[in-house]
């Protein structure tokens, strides 16, 4: 959680989250499905429950911030009402696929009344657009490292929102733009250096999900005063 609080100071405009479920059916917000980079154990999430989940220190290797935990998607919603920040749930469930995911997170996401403030996405596009379907009005998006155009096709064909392409994209000539004249919103992922975000700025991507959000707001506010 702290990742995310520190983003509301910063004055994000919203968070990006990842979440997988435990043995036991909690939905938890935690990126890796293996724990071994964030605990030091070979651990996997699916394997285990949300008690034994909760007694791993999943930022063993940044000392500095003291032990932290992996919340509970609801947790981390009822948070969310108490801020003004919109939320991505980055489904994970490309590598492992999670049956049923998208009916859970919906689930806890209508129990609080939040569909405009939450987007959907995921690498796997089956899952963004059983996402769609089940949720016409939620905002969903495909991410993809490169979008294939195939891809691309059967995200129109199924209503699909957005596409979050890796920020490399950015430098492809026309490529932002081909989305936007589909109509896509376009959220790239994720800028780390400033010639990232001016790009990706000037050419009017809808959003960029970014590590440092202070850092990113203070250059694309330096980038409008020259403009």
């Amino acid at each position: 959680m702290l990742a995310f609080y520190e983003s509301e100071k910063a004055g994000a405009d919203g968070i990006e989250l990842d979440v997988q479920r435990t043995r036991d059916g909690r939905i938890v917000v935690v990126h890796d499905e293996n724990l071994e980079r964030l605990s030091g154990q070979s651990l996997w999430v699916k394997d285990l429950s949300w008690e034994e989940l909760c007694m791993l220190d999943i930022a063993a290797h940044f000392p500095e911030h003291g032990p932290q935990q992996a919340p509970a998607l609801d947790d981390v919603l009822d948070w969310l009402k108490t801020t003004s920040l919109d939320v991505n749930v980055e489904l994970k469930n490309s590598v492992i696929p999670i049956q049923g995911l998208e009916e859970d997170v919906l689930r806890l996401i209508d129990d609080r009344d939040m569909r405009h403030r939450v987007i959907a996405s995921s690498f796997s596009l089956e899952s963004v657009i059983r996402m769609k379907e089940l949720a016409p009005d939620l905002r969903c998006g495909y991410l993809a490292k490169r979008p294939k155009r195939a891809d691309i096709r059967c995200a129109i064909e199924h209503n699909i929102d957005a596409i979050h392409p890796h920020i490399f994209n950015v430098f492809r000539p026309g490529f932002t733009r081909s989305l936007l004249r589909r109509d896509f919103t376009v959220r790239y992922w994720t800028a780390t250096t400033e010639r990232q975000l001016r790009a990706a700025s000037r050419q009017r991507a809808t959003a960029i999900i970014v590590n440092d959000p202070a850092q990113a707001r203070a250059f694309l506010r330096k980038l409008e005063r020259r403009n």
